[in-house]
């Protein structure tokens, strides 16, 4: 004799299974860094690429869990650079896993991209190396935009 508890049990099951499985439209996935195709054909008048790690809280396309769109801020200013700057393309980077681990080797390599953020609780343990560069009198300027 089946027992409420054992469908209810086999409708979790089945639901958990579900859940699990990979959204059927790719394209509404979450994405961590930026599209892989833009890079690979630039114009011969991109002279700079810029890689860009801004966190896991403002990379493009990441859905975050208290909304239903993706993340637009960061691809919008780099869209709108761009066109100040055509010689430039900005290519997002994303970190899966332990963020302060990824810095620190992507920083020993020398692989690291040209503008990450990391937290200020871990700059301090690596403050001597040469691995970080002072923008004060950069940002005590006038901003030209």
């Amino acid at each position: 004799m089946i027992k409420p508890r054992h469908v209810i049990l086999c409708v979790i099951i089945v639901l958990g299974v579900w859940a699990l499985l990979p959204p059927r439209d790719a394209s509404k996935a979450a994405r961590i860094g930026s599209d892989p195709t833009r890079n690979k054909e630039l114009p011969p008048t991109v002279k700079y690429v810029l890689r860009v790690n801004p966190g896991p809280l403002y990379l493009p396309g990441i859905v975050p869990e208290n909304s239903t769109k993706p993340i637009q801020g960061m691809q919008k200013v780099a869209e709108a650079f761009e066109k100040i700057h055509p010689d430039t393309r900005i290519e997002f980077l994303g970190v899966t896993g332990e963020a302060r681990e990824w810095v620190v080797t992507q920083l020993t390599s020398g692989q690291a991209p040209d503008i990450l953020q990391t937290n200020v609780e871990d700059v301090w343990q690596d403050v001597h190396k040469p691995w970080y560069v002072p923008l004060d009198q950069y940002l005590d300027r006038p901003n030209p935009f």
